[in-house]
């Protein structure tokens, strides 16, 4: 009998059999990688600003997951955050909902959060979040460039 192994929804992997299931771990972690289009690094040498970059296709789950992967840094005083979807060839749908976790994180950081962003139909989601969300509107900034980043966070480039 033939089955798929599905994570969060998505076919990753056929097997035979259960047995194969530990042979296929390596496997489904490259995987998951693949699917997963998010890089996370250091902007800068004092590890004062995180930089999440999306490219291509991607869903909430590897929103969520990428957020996830860093919680521990957010504890960090004056962190800032920098989100880079100018790669980003769509925008996952039902974002208003998805977006939520977005105001939670900005509570958990000292720091702001900057959405680079050229596409306009992404710039108005995160405008209209910016007014559903009023509370936490002022740790947010929309900018088009990686100069207009550095030049909100004061660095030099």
């Amino acid at each position: 009998m033939r089955r798929v192994l599905k994570t969060h929804g998505r076919p990753t992997a056929c097997f035979q059999c259960r047995e194969n299931f530990g042979a296929a771990l390596p496997f489904l972690r490259e995987r998951v990688k693949w699917l997963m289009n998010v890089t996370i690094q250091w902007e800068n040498a004092a590890k004062s600003v995180l930089r999440y970059t999306f490219e291509g296709v991607w869903d909430w789950h590897d929103f969520h997951a990428a957020f996830d992967q860093q919680r521990e840094e957010f504890s960090l005083s004056n962190l800032c955050i920098v989100i880079d979807l100018r790669k980003t060839l769509h925008f996952p749908s039902d974002a208003v909902l998805h977006l939520r976790r977005m105001a939670e994180l900005a509570n958990s950081i000292s720091g702001i959060m900057i959405v680079i962003a050229t596409s306009a139909p992404i710039v108005t989601i995160f405008q209209v979040f910016m007014v559903i969300y009023h509370s936490v509107s002022d740790k947010f900034h929309i900018a088009s460039s990686d100069e207009e980043v550095y030049r909100i966070l004061g660095l030099s480039i």
